[in-house]
């Protein structure tokens, strides 16, 4: 079953700590080539990658974690962790019990694994970090609502599988999406793709995702763009157009949008150790 880790307790090497509103929060850092042997942890929490990347097992099932993936552990979960050549940096938020109590009475959930690259929980995970890294004097009535808001999506994430796997159309639609997200899509043409009708697409892809047709691409070229911000030194006009955007002023102003910081400042960002 392996050891079980106390409260505020993680290999690696410990970065920096706080502690507000029964959050614990902790910047890991672990080296190349690190494993981590089979081990729980005393406390539930949410692991959110911040750089380099890691392969996690956890009962039999084979998780790979990228910068910005974002990964809630129950209480007690036991798991290994493989980091790869360049290893990995990680912020653990960990709740104590009246937190997850509350949460646990309105969502079963609660109690399940999850992890997701990215999209809305990657976002929140990001603008946390960052009040994180700032500690002003209102930084901790603001990484409250950030977690509380973070938790949120990771139940809805474990809600949408109760509906199951989504109907073939439904993933062509999603593919073309993927593949064509820098392009001017309309609904019509990927419904007429898809074979179905607009207003039955746009239903069921929110229904299914969550978001909507136009905020999935939106994401997607956010995604794009935070990869190019993270692992060159691009112009942002460049950036802009590869990700999809009509010109640098519309990408800084979506960015912002979307992760509260501007191109520079996330660059900024994931560049300091």
């Amino acid at each position: 079953m392996g050891a079980q880790l106390n409260k505020s307790s993680f290999h690696g090497r410990v970065l920096r700590r706080m502690e507000c509103a029964g959050l614990r929060l902790t910047e890991v850092t672990y080296g190349p080539n690190l494993t981590n042997p089979q081990h729980s942890h005393e406390y539930a929490y949410i692991g959110v990658i911040l750089d380099g990347n890691a392969t996690q097992v956890c009962d039999g099932k084979v998780r790979s974690a990228k910068p910005w993936t974002v990964m809630y552990h129950p209480a007690g979960e036991v798991h290994s962790d493989q980091f790869q050549a360049y290893g990995a940096r990680e912020l653990n938020i960990e709740m104590a019990p009246w937190r997850l109590e509350n949460l646990s009475e309105r969502s079963p959930q609660a109690d399940q694994a999850v992890d997701v690259n990215g999209g809305k929980p990657g976002w929140l995970a990001t603008t946390l970090y960052r009040e994180f890294r700032v500690m002003d004097e209102v930084s901790p009535l603001a990484i409250e609502g950030l977690a509380v808001q973070l938790m949120a999506e990771i139940l809805r994430q474990n809600l949408k599988r109760q509906f199951g796997r989504p109907p073939q159309w439904l993933q062509d639609a999603e593919e073309l999406i993927r593949d064509r997200f820098t392009e001017r899509l309309t609904l019509t043409e990927v419904a007429r793709a898809a074979g179905v009708h607009p207003v039955h697409l746009a239903r069921e892809f929110q229904r299914h995702t969550g978001r909507t047709i136009g905020q999935q691409v939106r994401q997607l070229r956010i995604e794009r763009a935070c990869r190019m911000l993270s692992h060159g030194r691009n112009p942002l006009a460049e950036i802009a157009l590869a990700a999809g955007f009509a010109d640098q002023s519309q990408f800084s102003k979506t960015f912002k949008s979307s992760t509260g910081l501007t191109p520079s400042e996330y660059r900024q960002l994931k560049s300091s150790r």
